[in-house]
């Protein structure tokens, strides 16, 4: 029978296993949440301290440890983009339309219409923080403040292979930043405390206004993002 052409069935079938294989190894790792506009993305994220040079040797070493053959590098690269994944980095708070402004950079009249707009509001809004910054520094009966919560923090952290199988703990810093004292207070818990949605964030700031009376201030500023998750809400609008 003619031999040319085509693969065979049984290499079809090793090939199919080692997809499999790569798909089971990458699900292995936690994923963790996006801070900024987590709605706004459909990626999942996995533990700053990975990368693919790491994973892809972790998954020989298991396929090793299992006397397997591993699957190629381009292979489990190739996978890995199609599942949408990226590796978790801090980096300075954008919201949608800087995002789409950096990324794609459109030419539509207009989204360059309300983008600057959105850059002209931008201005005006720091302007009116400095005058706030002012008024503290004048009158020691008013408090200009800003706030926002840290990137979430896991722990334990450790560049050990077998932590990132791991759930790890996450735990949440809101911090309250006052303008004039450049005094800061934070608020820490865990997720097993609580949560960090309108209600949490809004029970940091009555805290802080609690302080603040206490200490006679008549008036108090308070500048933020607008994470609608957190801070530009029913219970906390922005």
């Amino acid at each position: 029978m003619e031999g040319r052409g085509g693969r065979r069935e049984a290499e079809k079938v090793e090939d199919e296993e080692k997809r499999q294989s790569i798909l089971d190894h990458i699900n292995k790792f936690l994923r963790m949440e996006s801070d900024y506009c987590r709605a706004n993305t459909k990626n999942e994220f996995l533990a700053p301290e990975l990368n693919l040079t790491t994973m892809y040797n972790m998954y020989v070493s298991e396929m090793a440890a299992d006397k397997k053959k591993p699957a190629s590098r381009s292979l489990y690269n190739n996978i890995f983009k199609s599942l949408g994944l990226k590796f978790f980095a801090l980096k300075k708070d954008a919201c949608g339309i800087c995002l789409r402004k950096m990324k794609k950079n459109p030419t539509e009249e207009s989204f360059l219409t309300m983008y600057q707009k959105h850059m002209d509001e931008k201005v005006k809004v720091r302007q009116v923080k400095e005058g706030a910054k002012k008024m503290a520094s004048e009158n020691p009966k008013i408090c200009a403040a800003v706030f926002d919560l840290q990137q979430v923090i896991y722990t334990p952290k450790s560049h050990h292979s077998s932590i990132f199988y791991k759930r790890r703990l996450a735990n949440y810093n809101f911090t309250i930043f006052d303008l004039q004292s450049q005094e800061s207070r934070c608020f820490l818990w865990h997720e097993g405390i609580a949560r960090r949605g309108e209600n949490e964030i809004s029970t940091c700031i009555y805290k802080f206004l609690q302080e603040k009376d206490s200490d006679g201030t008549e008036e108090v500023i308070l500048f933020c993002d607008g994470c609608v998750g957190q801070n530009n809400n029913s219970s906390c609008p922005a």
